[in-house]
């Protein structure tokens, strides 16, 4: 789609606006591919001279009347073509800049279609009344980590361990995740937004489910933030239901399970993977693209600490971001550090011990007991993440470099006098 002049653009129906901060605000497209795009105010303002009836000529003049700007038609020109187009905006647009689906989430597939979560979202959404959220949230998690601290032993749980309890705690926390995907759905629906499917996919080599809850965008900094802590709420009520019932019937394998659960909880409050506790961060500094932005930051700061770049921010929201990237990168340099210098027998015998375990997996099942199953998967787990980290980053680096131009343009920001 080509924009000249003389075009008279109209917009796609169905569009709103979100204040997201002080400058920046949320186009909301709920066309049959819902899209959110954040823009600030010179973009809003531009977009508002289009009344389907106007040509690009006379938007420049009502545009720059309006802002007491001197933008030519040519300037106007060059916005829409590099800027605007490809994202859904007008009417005969397409969604060229827009990507379908997120990198880090590989291999989707949708295991229930909205029309079937809406259904079960009704039945939950009173559970995220504000002021009960936060109440049941901290109360549950304080009583929880006290009672881990006095019951659980991690020894007693690996040699406790059986194929029989493997099988139930396997069954039960992903249960409890997909419990967590209808809590981000619910808190979406309670708080106005529309959720989406919930599907299976892969994060990391992890098997994952996720929730579309896309829409969060047109929320309030503090529903979005409920919307992100949804999920974990959810499961921290199985916990304490789970633990409840170990107290009444003295049966260890449920406080393994609780246990388990609460640990992939404190998993998905970390705030360096794409999990729960980034996003909620993200939301909580109105920052899109938190990771990408800290990248950035810390990048142009190593730049001024060499002399290459002299005009790095001193914002406290750079601060921030470059503070945030030092700790990202730093966590997988320590990481990689110790594996180098205190495992690295295990890096160097992994392809070895890999090909060894999936042999007699493949060639000598019947020999195998679960203690040598459970003793190997934690020998290899480890290693394993290592290289998967490594060679991820090798990838990522080679793509940035390579690759950045051809790839398609992330719908986060669109700005004009940027």
């Amino acid at each position: 789609m080509e924009i000249s002049k003389e075009y008279v653009p109209q917009l796609a129906e169905q569009y709103t606006y979100v204040q997201f901060d002080k400058n920046t605000y949320v186009l909301c497209i709920d066309g049959i591919t819902p899209i959110k795009l954040n823009v600030n105010q010179l973009t809003k303002s531009l977009l508002e001279q289009i009344d389907g009836n106007r040509n690009i000529e006379d938007i420049t003049y009502a545009f720059n009347q309006a802002n007491e700007v001197n933008f030519s038609v040519e300037d106007i020109v060059s916005i829409f073509n590099k800027q605007l187009v490809g994202y859904g905006i007008f009417d005969t647009d397409n969604l060229d800049r827009i990507k379908a689906q997120d990198e880090y989430l590989k291999l989707r597939v949708t295991l229930l279609p909205a029309s079937v979560v809406k259904k079960v979202t009704p039945f939950l959404t009173f559970l995220f009344n504000v002021k009960l959220f936060v109440v049941v949230f901290i109360s549950s998690l304080l009583f929880l980590a006290a009672n881990f601290l006095l019951n659980i032993d991690i020894q007693a749980i690996y040699h406790d361990s059986n194929p029989k309890m493997l099988g139930v705690l396997i069954s039960v926390v992903y249960l409890s995740l997909l419990l967590h995907e209808f809590g981000h759905a619910a808190a979406c629906e309670r708080f106005g937004a529309n959720s989406g499917a919930i599907g299976f996919g892969f994060y990391a080599f992890t098997p994952v489910f996720y929730a579309d809850v896309t829409d969060t965008w047109r929320l309030k900094r503090h529903q979005r933030l409920i919307v992100d802590f949804g999920g974990i709420y959810m499961q921290l009520l199985m916990c304490v239901l789970l633990t409840g019932a170990y107290y009444l019937t003295h049966e260890k394998s449920l406080l393994y399970v609780s246990f388990v659960i609460g640990i992939s909880i404190a998993a998905n409050l970390n705030p360096l993977l794409r999990y729960d506790g980034y996003w909620a961060l993200s939301d909580a500094l109105n920052i899109s693209n938190l990771k990408g932005k800290s990248m950035t930051a810390l990048g142009k700061f190593f730049g001024m600490c060499i002399g290459i770049n002299k005009n790095w921010d001193h914002s406290r929201r750079a601060l921030f971001l470059t503070a945030y990237g030092f700790v990202s990168a730093g966590a997988f340099i320590a990481f990689a550090g110790y594996m180098l210098l205190f495992n690295h027998h295990s890096l160097l015998y992994f392809p070895l011990n890999l090909y060894s375990f999936v042999h007699r997996l493949l060639f000598d099942f019947q020999q195998i007991d679960f203690l040598w199953f459970k003793s190997n998967i934690t020998k290899l787990f480890v290693p394993f993440v290592f290289y998967y980290m490594l060679i991820k980053s090798i990838i990522s680096g080679v793509k940035d470099k390579y690759f950045a131009d051809r790839a398609p343009a992330q719908p986060e920001a669109v700005t004009v006098g940027a």
